[in-house]
């Protein structure tokens, strides 16, 4: 079962052949054939006939700029490609889709019903390679969810990275890059987790880029402003509620009579 939606514009359209497609091939050579954004773009065409060509130019943060007509109405996209879509990855969705000069579009492998509801909701256009979509392009609206590929990709080992424990090796090798040179043992120490899990995220660290081992130059910790985004998305609920030990407080107004010597400590705004 899938919900699929158009305003009457499309519904009403005569003689409209789905399968039909204009593209000028000379103008979007540059985009590899096989690719996700190449692959939901002809999804996408088999639901409306679109007449598009993509600049390889996007904008800061922004993989294409796809310009083009849709029923007759001209549209601009700034386009963010990516192969797989996580919960953990839609807060910087939203932010990228805020500051988007021109309307944003998520091109991806695979969107889920339920975050389907979620980009909907958030005003997030999108495509995946099975035909889902939202396009809010008045007087055209399409919606198309529920679609789902023939055979799903396993998701891959979830390691500690973006988790409670990972979260805290995350944080020491950002606020100390030095640290990706230390033994494993040493690193598990001055964290607090377990060996295992300083395993599993260095892998991790390293399968998905972050990390790089360079033989005698040792090792570096590469898109470090990546890993902090990702980072801070996780903190608030993989890792701070488990920080949280309590709430105290002292009786009432009992700073005001306190005498700081200046030298070595001072009141903070929060007093």
């Amino acid at each position: 079962m899938f919900t699929y939606s158009l305003c009457s514009i499309l519904l009403n359209a005569p003689n409209i052949e789905h399968s039909i497609v204009i593209m000028n091939r000379q103008e979007i050579t540059f985009v590899e054939e096989g690719t996700v954004f190449e692959r939901a773009m002809k999804a996408m065409t088999m639901m409306t006939p679109l007449e598009y060509r993509v600049e390889k130019d996007g904008g800061p943060g922004y993989d294409y700029l796809v310009r083009g007509k849709m029923l007759g109405h001209p549209f601009v996209w700034c386009v963010e490609e990516k192969k797989r879509l996580t919960k953990a990855d839609e807060p910087r969705t939203r932010l990228n889709k805020d500051r988007a000069p021109h309307p944003f579009l998520l091109a991806t492998e695979y969107v889920p019903q339920e975050a389907a509801e979620r980009l909907r909701e958030a005003g997030i256009q999108f495509i995946d390679t099975v035909g889902n979509a939202f396009i809010n392009h008045p007087p055209i609206l399409i919606y198309v969810q529920g679609n789902k590929p023939d055979k799903l990709e396993p998701k891959p080992h979830a390691a500690r990275l973006f988790k409670g424990a990972g979260l805290k090796v995350v944080y020491a090798l950002l606020c100390k890059p030095e640290l990706v040179e230390k033994p494993y043992r040493d690193l598990a120490e001055m964290t607090g987790v377990a060996l295992g899990t300083i395993k599993n995220t260095m892998a991790e660290l390293t399968g998905k880029g972050f990390l790089i081992d360079t033989g005698k130059q040792g090792k570096r910790l590469l898109n470090r402003k990546e890993l902090f985004d990702r980072w801070a998305t996780a903190y608030p609920d993989a890792l701070k509620p488990k920080l949280q030990l309590g709430r105290f407080h002292g009786d009432k107004y009992w700073w005001k009579d306190l005498q700081l010597d200046a030298t070595v400590a001072q009141w903070g705004g929060e007093v």
